[in-house]
């Protein structure tokens, strides 16, 4: 039931992308290609794509970093029975010194958390922002023909690896989810 609901959401979703396209045959090729309907269905499709699959991911991403980071910083962990309660009966100021060891490591943990939640959200603003703009340009404007905007343009291409890389980099900078794996 599920996959049928996620199927039709999904058809729902872009039936107005299938409605602004058409079939077309070239003329000199007699080639038939699929394209969009005309110049104001265009840039109301890439408007309209820009807002919700940009803005709103990056919106909601951002909204919920925020909600972490402010979890994060209003909760604090529990102590790890560690060497506090052996230490506790020989003198009081290993105590201390293992409290702070304790502070430490959960501030260290807390830095760590939320310079993460921060580099994802800049990466995905940063690695999709590129795709957009280059469909904005193009329905929006004039594709300028500099080798400054063809190099550009290859940011795409990182944009895509950035769904592949993510969780590499997760994985790489923190020790707990390399422990778990």
């Amino acid at each position: 039931m599920l996959t049928a609901t996620i199927w039709i959401l999904t058809l729902a979703v872009n039936t107005p992308v299938l409605t602004r396209y058409s079939a077309v045959v070239d003329e000199m090729t007699a080639i038939s290609y699929c394209a969009i309907s005309s110049e104001l269905a265009a840039r109301q499709l890439y408007a309209t794509f820009f807002a919700f699959a940009y803005l709103l991911p990056l919106g909601v991403i951002v909204v919920c970093s925020v909600g972490i980071l402010r979890h994060i910083s209003r909760h604090q962990a529990p102590d790890t029975p560690s060497f506090t309660s052996i230490t506790a009966t020989t003198s009081s100021c290993n105590v201390s010194v293992v409290g702070t060891r304790n502070y430490s490591r959960r501030v260290d943990r807390r830095r760590q958390t939320s310079r993460t939640l921060v580099l994802v959200v800049i990466m995905f603003a940063v690695l999709w922002l590129p795709v957009h703009v280059h469909l904005l340009v193009m329905y929006f404007g004039k594709i300028p023909d500099t080798r400054f905007y063809e190099v550009n343009h290859l940011t795409q291409y990182y944009s895509n690896s950035f769904v592949c890389s993510l969780p590499s980099y997760l994985y790489n900078t923190n020790d707990e989810l390399r422990h778990l794996l």
